[in-house]
């Protein structure tokens, strides 16, 4: 399944007649379409595509340069689903960089160089996350991966109980994404396993360092001391659940034609529209709600991102079970990965998330 993502916002390049066109800017567009006579979303040199269909219509509105027309890697073009061949969509979201300052009418341009089966509801402003801020979020939250001891980021564990060990497989920047004219920064964490508050507190204590809040070596000495070491819980907002990764069994089992347990396909673009149209709206209106009634937290290591506990679901009525090895069998099921994504980085100063992220 495809995340949003987010690139760089390069300055463009000049070009002959580039003055005519201005400065490029970030923008995720939402598009709706009917998928019949396309052979998907994705563009595909020699068939006729969603996106290609798409970036024709831009170039003709003015929307991008004549240069970049039919170039997806100039304008730093993502998707954030990729729907299969006569799919249709009413929330797909594309990401590029392209000319909207003083374009009177660009809407209507674009929708009157596009078939009445395709259509651009409109786009918003993507928030900014240059090249060099998410690779130092990254390095931060490189460190969580691997087998570590997490007594210091859960409640009631001991340092030397092997609860606490649990396996990280990724941590990573997610890309980033304006709700309701704010921007926002995922997080997605893939883990085998998590405990009570695990996510949320590895969350703050990353937003802790990356803000200078903390010491740069806060999280190793977290994970490996024995003595304890305070950490941040984030507030539970942003969190959300967002697939079970059945890697062993689909491995074995997808291979002799049986089904993979996978969201992918008309799945992952189902949960995709659900996240767009529910999830992120709720939790940017109870952000908004929350924040208006009361004062920003007095100190700079308040930020963001969780909703349930992921650990917490996981291991409901069962106390922290130890964690399975990678593809180990749980009482005769496959081990699940769980799939968690801290949706936003919000920061005590509202509205400067992303940036005050140092």
């Amino acid at each position: 399944m495809e995340k949003i993502t987010a690139r760089a916002a390069i300055p463009v390049a000049t070009e002959p007649g580039k003055e005519r066109f201005g400065k490029a800017r970030r923008v995720a567009i939402f598009l709706a379409y009917v998928g019949d006579g396309y052979a998907g979303m994705q563009h595909n040199p020699g068939v006729r595509t969603l996106e290609s269909e798409l970036m024709g219509a831009l170039a003709k509105a003015d929307a991008i340069s004549p240069a970049n027309a039919g170039k997806f890697d100039k304008v730093h073009w993502s998707r954030a689903a990729r729907t299969d061949k006569g799919v249709s969509a009413v929330g797909n979201v594309v990401s590029l960089k392209m000319v909207v300052d003083n374009r009177p009418g660009l809407l209507k341009r674009i929708n009157a160089a596009l078939p009445p089966q395709v259509r651009v509801l409109g786009w918003e402003p993507e928030a900014p996350l240059d090249e060099a801020e998410r690779a130092r979020i990254d390095a931060v939250l490189a460190q969580y991966v691997g087998t570590h001891s997490f007594h210091n980021f859960t409640v009631r564990v001991a340092a030397g109980d092997p609860v606490a060990k649990r396996f990280i497989l990724s941590f990573r920047v997610g890309g980033a994404l304006q709700l309701e004219g704010r921007p926002w920064v995922r997080l997605v964490v893939l883990g085998q396993s998590f405990m009570m508050h695990q996510i949320r507190k590895m969350v703050g204590a990353a937003v802790a360092v990356c803000r200078g809040a903390a010491p740069p070596d806060s999280l190793k000495r977290a994970l490996t001391s024995t003595a304890p070491v305070p950490t941040p819980l984030a507030p539970e907002l942003g969190l959300f659940l967002d697939e079970c990764e059945f890697d062993s069994y689909n491995s074995r089992w997808a291979a002799d034609g049986k089904a993979a347990l996978s969201l992918t396909g008309a799945l992952g673009d189902a949960a995709e529209a659900f996240k767009l149209e529910h999830v992120y709206p709720h939790i940017a209106r109870k952000d908004a709600a929350a924040g208006a009634k009361q004062q920003p937290a007095p100190l700079p290591i308040a930020a963001a991102a969780a909703a349930t506990d992921a650990g917490a679901v996981a291991s409901s009525g069962q106390g922290c079970p130890e964690p399975a090895k990678e593809g180990q069998a749980v009482n005769g099921n496959p081990a699940p990965v769980e799939h968690s994504e801290p949706a936003a980085i919000k920061t005590a100063q509202r509205g400067t998330a992303g940036r005050d992220l140092g």
